[in-house]
């Protein structure tokens, strides 16, 4: 584990031009995410997915941090995610899956779910319908990216990148980020799509009927 934030540390000093004692700093707010890590932490970083990354986000502001902490700690793990990828220990760049803890007066970060909810929810699903498919690709940007209910309002289906395994989010201000797109989240608006054109296909023919009558 200490090998690899002593190499991000150098790469703060190298590349971020920041100095040694700010360095220090930096290095310890990750320190916190690379111990909770299962070991080997090379291992552990060259099989992170966004959602390890947002479980560990739930799991820190769950701890009731103040807000200006919390996102003091969540700046320093985007640049330590985007150290990875750049060091190669990390297929993709994973930094654009942190969200942003709110740092307004008297604001506080929101409750994790409680323990099952999630999973009741799922179960719940008809995902023979279309709402049903609907709801369970929702659910898992949700939970699987952490997407906010108004970038997922937005998605189109040029935004999903089916080969390069990306998915394009329009956030405030138009700013765009790509974030990766794991293969269960990428699946779910691929069902219904899939949905959707099975039942264009049964419905043409009784369509077709209709007009040559």
């Amino acid at each position: 584990m200490r090998g690899v934030l002593d190499e991000f540390e150098g790469w703060l000093l190298r590349e971020r031009s920041v100095q040694e004692r700010t360095a220090g700093v930096y290095t310890a707010r990750v320190a916190g995410f690379v111990a909770w890590l299962p070991t080997p932490t090379e291992e552990s970083l060259r099989c992170l997915t966004a959602a390890t990354v947002v479980e560990w986000v739930n799991l820190e502001a769950a701890r009731g941090l103040k807000s200006s902490t919390l996102g003091k700690q969540l700046v320093m793990l985007r640049s330590f995610l985007k150290f990875c990828h750049r060091s190669g220990r990390t297929g993709k760049d994973l930094s654009g899956v942190v969200p942003h803890a709110a740092a307004w007066r008297l604001s506080s970060v929101p409750e994790p779910v409680p323990a099952g909810t999630i999973e009741a929810l799922f179960a719940s699903l008809d995902l023979r319908s279309p709402k049903g498919l609907r709801n369970r690709a929702i659910l898992l940007l949700l939970t699987g990216l952490g997407l906010r209910a108004c970038e997922i309002a937005a998605l189109r289906l040029g935004d999903i990148g089916w080969r390069t395994g990306s998915l394009r989010i329009r956030g405030k201000g138009d700013r765009t980020d790509e974030l990766p797109l794991p293969d269960e989240v990428g699946q779910a608006p691929e069902d219904l799509i899939l949905h959707f054109h099975l039942l264009l296909l049964a419905v043409s023919p009784l369509v077709n009927m209709a007009l040559t009558r």
